[in-house]
């Protein structure tokens, strides 16, 4: 479903400012941030159409309004088709394993990085800033949590298969979308890789829905256009 120009830029704006704020956004300051989109008037008779749509939502009683997962997806897809000209190299594990450490870091997600060599070798950075999001205090979303972390590696399994039955190079899985139930409460992104000295790996990363897609994107993409193709 492709939407008018005005409405996918109003969707637009509401997604990218609720990933930086965490708060419900009004058609208000919506108007007042991007006067050519039209009066608040305008703004919320366009943002009900999107609620009736099924792409925003009204948290609570809030004036505002959030992404649903169906409008987070209509975002990320407008995303994806767009390739990273910064291409990194990777000669070595480290910095393979230094350079998901600092995405980890910028984005306050979790990021598990686990070899498929049988040692299962596994590098899991960003809990603390993870747990640090404001999703996070709402116990069933840290309950959640907890049990992706119990279940680890089957977890990272089941969406390594899935990559490898889509034949993808990697994919983005967002709230209800997610192969393991207890995902659904936030994003999940898997990406697999071949490193320089054949050893295959698995990237696993993890937050809430109202994540930095677009980063993501594009520093995965990094990675993957400099080495021409990920691991399938």
């Amino acid at each position: 479903m492709k939407l008018e120009n005005r409405k996918e830029d109003i969707l637009e704006f509401v997604v990218r400012d609720y990933i930086k704020t965490a708060q419900p956004v009004s058609s208000g300051r919506i108007s007042q941030k991007r006067s050519s989109f039209g009066s608040p008037a305008t703004v919320r008779n366009i943002m009900l159409e999107l609620d009736d749509e099924g792409f925003l939502f009204q948290p609570h009683t809030s004036a505002g309004r959030a992404p649903t997962d169906k409008g987070y997806r209509y975002f990320v897809n407008g995303l994806s088709h767009k390739k990273s000209d910064n291409f990194q190299p990777y000669d070595t594990f480290s910095f393979f394993e230094s350079f998901f450490v600092e995405m980890a870091n910028e984005l306050e997600i979790f990021v598990g990085i686990v070899s498929e060599s049988e040692s299962k070798a596994q590098k899991l950075v960003g809990l603390k800033n993870l747990l640090s999001r404001p999703e996070f205090l709402e116990e069933s979303m840290f309950e959640d949590f907890g049990d992706i972390m119990d279940d680890f590696e089957d977890v990272v399994d089941e969406y390594r298969n899935a990559l490898l039955e889509q034949d993808e190079m990697f994919n983005i899985w967002i709230g209800k979308e997610n192969i393991y139930p207890k995902a659904k409460c936030g994003s999940t992104i898997v990406a697999r890789f071949l490193l320089p000295d054949e050893e295959k790996v698995t990237l696993f990363t993890f937050g809430p829905k109202r994540m930095d897609y677009e980063t993501a994107i594009n520093k995965i993409n990094s990675l993957i256009n400099k080495n021409g193709k990920s691991k399938r």
